[in-house]
């Protein structure tokens, strides 16, 4: 029984995703032959809350399969203290729901002034973060009302691995992405798992 905001919004994730993952297969695959040709030295995520969390995934996804090192950026860096960072042959992938948090932005404008290769991954298409950056991807989750981020959270997650898979063309990452809509409806209609404490 569907009860909360939250819960009615994670239930459309699977619908989302494949949508997501359809609309931006184009998109993705031209990425991933600039990624290519790029060969970036390293990666920086930008991003806060559960975007920051995301970027730990995007962390062991992008080490273990690209090989290639990457860290979480401390926004507060351009945003605050007004500094630049020595980012040339750096991918920065900035991750916003909105596109707009000034922080964001600031960091996000250093990164492409330091000559960083800049990728967003944004809910809204229209936001600011469009005009600094070089690539936008679209999340395509629809407008989220729940506090907590539901479908946004793990429609990033599917970005940043059909991301890898167009980047380093691996087969087993290619046939994640195609499964995982389905995956995803599985657990879904899956009966709750219930603790101990729940019933006792």
């Amino acid at each position: 029984m569907t009860n909360t905001i939250m819960e009615q919004e994670a239930r459309t994730a699977p619908q989302k995703i494949a949508g997501q993952l359809e609309a931006n297969a184009d998109i993705m695959q031209q990425l991933g032959e600039k990624l290519r040709a790029f060969a970036p030295r390293f990666v920086m995520i930008v991003g806060r809350g559960s975007s920051d969390h995301a970027g730990v995934f995007a962390k062991y996804l992008f080490e273990i399969e690209a090989g290639v090192p990457t860290f979480a950026a401390a926004p507060s860096v351009a945003s605050v203290y007004g500094k630049t960072l020595k980012l040339e042959g750096a991918l920065v992938i900035v991750i916003s729901q909105s596109g707009r948090s000034p922080d964001i932005l600031a960091q996000a404008r250093m990164a492409k002034n330091a000559g960083a290769f800049c990728v967003a991954l944004v809910n809204d298409e229209t936001a600011p973060i469009k005009d600094i950056v070089d690539v936008v991807v679209p999340l395509r989750a629809g407008e989220e009302k729940a506090v907590a981020a539901t479908k946004s959270y793990l429609a990033t997650l599917s970005a940043i691995l059909q991301l890898a898979a167009a980047w380093t063309q691996s087969e087993s990452l290619a046939s994640a992405v195609a499964s995982l809509p389905q995956a995803l409806q599985t657990a879904v209609d899956a009966e709750p798992q219930l603790t101990p404490e729940s019933v006792a």
